[in-house]
């Protein structure tokens, strides 16, 4: 899981668009809603909300792609649309 991706936002964010993104997820997805996208959007705050989590993120966790993450894009591209391997590597290991 890419906790900036989850609440959509950069690598650059302050706490405090971090905290308003985090806000403006669980309105738009409350838990009695849906209780596992609730859980993700929580954990995805809980593991970047602070300086010193964001930094712990940084130097403990690889930046792999969910399955999420890659077959998303490809999903959403025409059905005939069958991508190259430059377009699968770039999905596969984002430049950071």
């Amino acid at each position: 899981m890419n906790p900036y991706r989850v609440l959509g936002v950069n690598k650059e964010a302050t706490e405090k668009e971090i905290r308003q993104a985090y806000l403006e997820a669980v309105r738009q997805c409350p838990p009695e809603q849906n209780e596992q996208r609730f859980l993700r959007i929580r954990q995805a705050y809980e593991c970047i909300s602070d300086e010193k989590k964001r930094s712990q993120y940084f130097l403990l966790h690889a930046e792999l792609p969910d399955a999420e993450d890659v077959l998303l894009p490809l999903a959403a591209s025409p059905a005939h649309y069958r991508p190259d391997l430059k377009t699968l590597y770039q999905l596969l290991l984002p430049v950071s």
